[in-house]
């Protein structure tokens, strides 16, 4: 079964690298309105917004709280400081990077199902969201800073997780779903970041940012929550297919 796996893959690599570059792109379009990555379609807009709201928001939301809490923060007196401290507190979205893939969603996912990971994924999402509207509205640099860096790294580390899971697993196709990913993330990102960009403009004044925050992430995390939802309904392959393979490997 293990040697069956290799030569496939082997041929896919192979069959990948011959295809020529117009017909790769040709059979990325095609895929993209084929009815099961129509399913995956707005969790991957998903991806890219989340990606692009933290991007284009977090660091100036974090000075701007910075800026309005000088009582509790006199050490953050200048723009400098205000940017270092911002960009140190942003290390915890990494970390939330790092542990939300291969620790808290992969294992979830590998354990319990694709369905009861997208479950957890909801609910942490749900919490990220949670954190930055509060945190926005209470205008007050601290412990909150750290956590709504960690957790929205964890659900996006959570979110990319699964979206590989099924371009890998759920489509006969090994490349190809890849390339229709990176397309309309990076289509994603680029639209979002202009948006993000709009809303954390200098030219807004504090309360017009808190308000322009709310909508926008409101707005966002209902795509989100539906784009979720969705893959409740997706057909996913059995998993006795992948845990056969793994016995396979074993047993060999």
């Amino acid at each position: 079964m293990l040697v069956t796996q290799a030569q496939t893959h082997e041929t896919d690599e192979a069959n990948a690298a011959e295809r020529p570059t117009l017909e790769f792109v040709k059979d990325t379009f095609k895929m993209l309105i084929s009815g099961r990555m129509l399913y995956v379609l707005p969790l991957i807009i998903w991806s890219g917004l989340s990606l692009a709201f933290f991007a284009g928001v977090f660091i100036p939301l974090m000075t701007r709280t910075m800026k309005d809490s000088l009582d509790i923060n006199p050490d953050l007196d200048t723009e400098d400081k205000r940017s270092i401290a911002a960009l140190l507190t942003f290390i915890l979205l990494g970390v939330g990077e790092i542990l939300g893939g291969i620790l808290f969603i992969g294992p979830i996912r590998d354990k319990f199902g694709n369905k009861i990971a997208y479950t957890v994924l909801m609910i942490e999402t749900a919490l990220a969201i949670a954190i930055v509207l509060i945190y926005n509205n209470n205008d007050k640099y601290n412990w909150m800073a750290y956590a709504m860096c960690f957790v929205w790294g964890l659900q996006d580390s959570g979110i990319n997780c699964l979206i590989n899971c099924m371009l890998g697993f759920e489509f006969a196709d090994k490349t190809t779903p890849f390339g229709v990913n990176k397309f309309v993330q990076s289509l994603a990102i680029f639209g979002f970041s202009n948006v993000s960009s709009a809303v954390m403009s200098v030219n807004n004044t504090t309360e017009e940012q808190k308000k322009y925050i709310l909508y926008y992430l409101v707005a966002a995390g209902i795509w989100g929550f539906c784009s979720m939802t969705a893959m409740l309904f997706f057909d996913f392959k059995p998993e006795e297919k992948e845990e056969g393979f793994i016995k396979g490997a074993e047993h060999r």
